[in-house]
C-alpha cells in the first residue's frame, strides 16, 4: 500500500470522479478522517453511505473499494511483522552470541572458569535476554491488535531492535548497557504514543494507555538507576532484573490496568519501592 491519500484523490481512483469532491465533503461532514487508509477501521455500511448521501449504485464500488484498502493494508503489515520477527533474531545472535564467544573461556583452546568480570558480563547477558524476550512476548500481543498498516511504528520497530543490539553487544559496558536499556523504553514509549494516535477511533485506547503510563514508569526507573548505580555491577544488574520480573508481573496476575487508580498505585509502588531500596540500601548494605 502506497502513502495516504486524500478522500477525493481516492474517490477518483476507484473511478467515481464525477463525484469525488461531493463524496469526499459528505464523509468530512459526518467526522470521518480525509485519509483513505483509515477507512476499513470504520467498519462502514450500505445504510452508513445511504444516510451521508451517497448514490445507491456507488455503495458496492465504495465498499469494494474499501476491502482492497484492508487487504492491501493486511499483506503489507504481515509483511513487516515478518521483517522485524526476522531481524529480533539477528538482534539476539549479534548482540548476544557476539559477546559470548569473545569471552576467554570460550574462545581459549583450554577451558578456563570465567573471569569475575566476566561474570558480570554474562550477568548482564541473562538479565538483557530476559528483557528482550518479555518485550518480544508483549509486541506479539500487542502487534494482534494493531497491526502495522502504517510505517511510523515500523520505523520504530526497526530503531528498537538495533538499540536492542547494542543493549546485548555492550553487556561488558555497565554505562551503555543501561544507556541502551533507557533509549528501549524511550522507544516503546513513542511506541504507545504512535498507536494511540493511529488506532484513536477504536477501543484499544485503554490499552495502549494503560502500556504508555506502565513503560513511563519503568523508564524513570532505570533513568534513575542510569543516574544513581554505584560501583557495585552485581547490585546494578539484580535490580534490574527485579525491574523486569516487576514489569512482567505488572501485565499478569489479574493487577488492574494501569489507568485504573488501584493498578497506577500497584505499579507506582512497584517502581518507588524498588528506587528506594536501590538508594538507601544498595550503596550502604550490598557488600
Amino acid at each position: 500500500m502506497g502513502l495516504a491519500m486524500t478522500l477525493e484523490t481516492w474517490f477518483r481512483r476507484i473511478g467515481l470522479d464525477a463525484e469525488a469532491t461531493n463524496y469526499a465533503g459528505k464523509f468530512n461532514q459526518a467526522a470521518i478522517p480525509d485519509d483513505e487508509t483509515q477507512l476499513p477501521e470504520l467498519g462502514l455500511t450500505r445504510d452508513d453511505l445511504r444516510q451521508m448521501g451517497v448514490k445507491a449504485g456507488h455503495f458496492q464500488t465504495i465498499l469494494d473499494g474499501i476491502g482492497n484498502i484492508e487487504r492491501d493494508g493486511t499483506n503489507l503489515a504481515d509483511d513487516r511483522k515478518d521483517f522485524v520477527r526476522r531481524m529480533i533474531a539477528v538482534a539476539i545472535s549479534v548482540g548476544f552470541a557476539g559477546r559470548l564467544v569473545q569471552m576467554n573461556w570460550i574462545k581459549g583452546t583450554q577451558f578456563v572458569w570465567p573471569t569475575a568480570n566476566e561474570w558480570i558480563v554474562l550477568l548482564r547477558l541473562i538479565v538483557g535476554i530476559f528483557v528482550v524476550v518479555s518485550g518480544w512476548e508483549w509486541y506479539h500481543r500487542d502487534i494482534r491488535d494493531r497491526p502495522l498498516n502504517r510505517p511510523w511504528r515500523f520505523y520504530i520497530d526497526i530503531a528498537v531492535v538495533i538499540t536492542t543490539i547494542l543493549f546485548l553487544f555492550s553487556s561488558d559496558k555497565e554505562e551503555v548497557w543501561l544507556s541502551s536499556l533507557v533509549l528501549i523504553f524511550a522507544l516503546y514509549l513513542l511506541w504507545d504514543a504512535v498507536s494511540a494516535l493511529e488506532f484513536r477511533t477504536t477501543a484499544a485506547q485503554a490499552q495502549i494507555w494503560s502500556a504508555f503510563v506502565t513503560n513511563a514508569m519503568w523508564l524513570g526507573f532505570f533513568i534513575f538507576v542510569l543516574t544513581k548505580r554505584s560501583n557495585k555491577p552485581i547490585a546494578t544488574c539484580f535490580f534490574v532484573l527485579l525491574a523486569a520480573l516487576l514489569l512482567r508481573a505488572s501485565s499478569g496476575f489479574r493487577i488492574p490496568p494501569a489507568l485504573t487508580l488501584r493498578g497506577f498505585l500497584i505499579r507506582l509502588i512497584f517502581v518507588l519501592g524498588l528506587a528506594g531500596l536501590y538508594h538507601f540500601v544498595v550503596p550502604y548494605y550490598w557488600p
